[in-house]
């Protein structure tokens, strides 16, 4: 007849029993055929009860077994072999030695304890990592900075003197082709109370083209200086120039001169005037020079 599990409560009176090696074959074989479908409270159960046999062993003192119990043992193996009585299933933990799992419930929580430490290691250690990542971005980027800085001043002053040489290049150019002109006209200033100041003009009457060049000290700020053209003994306004914002050859080109008629012209004259010049001069002449 085939036999049946053991129940619940069965199971956990026969516990103790088991651990002890205690129970006869028929009731040891009902307990492995409940032991796959035992619950939580069922294998506690048979834990402690293993648990209890393995402390009962270490206190008894070594004695020699009785026949009986040698023949009972080498008829149990002898059964189990045959397959008489199923393999014994026990979960990983009913087999762990007793020391071990005493000695792994004691290392659980200081492994615990170690691996924190080990996160809280590697977290200062990323924090600093990260630190110093931050401080080497700010480092070049205030070196690329600051060499930004340095080559836009570079370009900028390399822009200026282009454009320095480009005009400078200009007011030559527009010198030579007055100096080609063949009814080319020119008058030399003098200064009116520095013999240092001195300058002429140069014009081409037919395409009323002239060029201006002077030597005078820079103007103030707020001034300009404005050059005139004398004809029929009235002041005509010719244009304003800057001194200080040449490049040193005092040359100035003057795209459309107001007279260019010698019969007309009295003189040409310089003045220092507010800044954009006046309709009639104001201020005082630097220089000037009569046909």
């Amino acid at each position: 007849m085939a036999l049946t599990p053991m129940t619940k409560q069965e199971f956990l009176e026969a516990c103790q029993a088991h651990a002890l090696g205690a129970l006869d074959p028929e009731d040891r074989e009902r307990f492995y055929l409940a032991l796959p479908h035992a619950d939580a409270e069922m294998n506690a159960a048979l834990n402690d009860a293993l648990h209890t046999a393995e402390l009962l062993s270490l206190t008894q003192s070594a004695v020699a077994p009785r026949p009986d119990v040698k023949r009972r043992l080498m008829a149990q193996i002898h059964a189990e072999a045959a397959g008489a009585a199923p393999a014994r299933r026990f979960s990983r933990e009913t087999r762990r030695p007793l020391l071990e799992r005493i000695f792994g419930a004691w290392m659980q929580p200081r492994l615990g304890l170690a691996a924190a430490f080990s996160l809280v290691v590697l977290a200062a250690g990323l924090v600093a990592y990260t630190l110093s990542l931050n401080d080497q971005l700010t480092a070049r980027q205030t070196a690329l900075a600051d060499a930004h800085g340095r080559m836009e001043v570079l370009a900028d002053s390399t822009r200026a003197r282009i454009e320095s040489l480009e005009d400078s290049l200009s007011r030559k150019e527009a010198m030579l082709e007055v100096l080609r002109a063949r009814g080319m006209q020119m008058v030399a200033l003098g200064g009116m109370e520095d013999t240092a100041r001195y300058g002429k003009i140069l014009w081409d009457p037919e395409r009323k083209v002239a060029v201006l060049q002077v030597s005078l000290p820079p103007e103030p700020e707020g001034m300009d200086y404005q050059l005139w053209v004398i004809r029929d003994s009235k002041p005509m306004a010719a244009g304003v120039f800057q001194v200080s914002a040449r490049s040193g050859d005092g040359m100035y080109r003057i795209e459309q001169l107001v007279e260019t008629d010698k019969k007309h012209i009295n003189a040409f004259a310089v003045t220092l005037e507010p800044a954009g010049g006046m309709p009639q001069p104001t201020g005082k002449m630097y220089l000037m020079g009569e046909i």
